[in-house]
């Protein structure tokens, strides 16, 4: 598997994904491969975000419906375990 830049203007959104449950390794390590190819020339954490945003979106069923809701929540939960904010 090949390293490709995938530029943010080159992503279809018209595109959906399902996300295949039974490959996750092999789709936690093609997120791992276009997040260690970002470009990050000048920005904050807002751009990494953004930039994360990206990624992720590519692998988000619109068809479910509850995914993004449930990567969000889950990712909030880990940032609060972290920060000490957890209730």
């Amino acid at each position: 598997m090949g390293k490709s830049k995938k530029k943010e203007q080159d992503f279809d959104p018209g595109v959906v994904k399902v996300f295949d449950f039974d490959n996750i390794d092999t789709r936690i390590f093609e997120i791992i491969e276009e997040l260690k190819s970002a470009d990050y020339f000048v920005g904050d954490l807002s751009d990494i975000g953004n930039t994360i945003g990206i990624i992720i979106g590519k692998y988000i069923c619109e068809d479910m419906g509850f995914e993004e809701a449930s990567f969000m929540h889950g990712f909030k939960h880990g940032v609060s375990l972290s920060n000490g904010t957890h209730p």
